[in-house]
C-alpha cells in the first residue's frame, strides 16, 4: 500500500528517522518538512490500520494526518458507508471522533449557477485569502460584470452558504 502521510510533531527529524527504519515501510520519500509538519510518501506492507476502512466500503482521502496518537483523515462515502464504519469501529472497541459530516443533497441546488461561478472564481483568485490576493473590482472584471453586481452576487451566495451551514442542510426553510 502506498500512502501519503502528514505528521505534526514537536520532533519531526525523529519521526522521519523512525519511519525510515520501520520494518513495514519498504520505500520512503520525504516530500516536505517545515516547522512541526512532515509530509511523506511511503509504501508499506502493514495495512492493518486500514482494515476498518475496507470493512466499511469508505474511501480515505489523503493525506492522513497523525498528531498526538490520533489519525485524522476524511472519508468519502454514503450514509450507509458511515454506519458500517461506525459499527466496525464500535465492534473493535476503537476510539474515534466524528469531527464533521458533510452532505451534498441540498448543497447542489443551494446556489444559482451565477453565484457558484463567481464564488468559485473568487476562491481560485484568492479573494477570500487574508490578505486578499485580488480585489472585488478585479474579480468583477474577470467575469465581465460591474463591481456592485459582483458584490451583490457574492453576498447573496455567501449568505445562503452561511445560513445553510449554521441551520443544517435539512432545514431548507431557513435558507432564502
Amino acid at each position: 500500500m502506498i500512502e501519503l502521510g502528514e505528521i505534526v510533531t514537536e520532533t519531526p527529524d525523529e519521526i522521519v528517522e523512525a519511519l525510515r527504519a520501520h520494518p513495514s515501510i519498504i520505500r520512503f520519500e520525504l516530500l516536505e518538512s517545515a516547522d512541526r509538519r512532515v509530509l511523506t510518501k511511503y509504501e508499506m506492507t502493514d495495512t492493518e490500520l486500514y482494515d476498518f476502512v475496507e470493512a466499511s466500503s469508505s474511501i480515505v482521502e489523503f493525506p492522513v494526518v497523525a498528531q498526538d496518537g490520533w489519525f485524522e483523515f476524511e472519508l468519502t462515502g454514503t450514509r450507509e458507508d458511515l454506519e458500517r464504519l461506525r459499527a466496525t469501529l464500535d465492534a473493535e472497541g476503537a476510539a474515534y471522533e466524528l469531527q464533521s459530516l458533510v452532505g451534498t443533497t441540498d448543497a447542489d441546488v443551494l446556489l444559482t449557477d451565477r453565484q457558484r461561478e463567481l464564488l468559485e472564481i473568487a476562491v481560485r483568485s484568492g479573494y477570500f485569502e487574508v490578505p486578499r490576493k485580488c480585489t472585488l473590482a478585479e474579480l468583477a472584471a474577470t467575469v465581465g460584470i460591474d463591481k456592485a453586481t459582483a458584490s451583490t452576487v457574492l453576498r447573496r451566495g455567501e449568505a445562503k452558504i452561511v445560513k445553510w451551514f449554521l441551520s443544517g442542510p435539512g432545514m431548507k426553510g431557513n435558507v432564502p
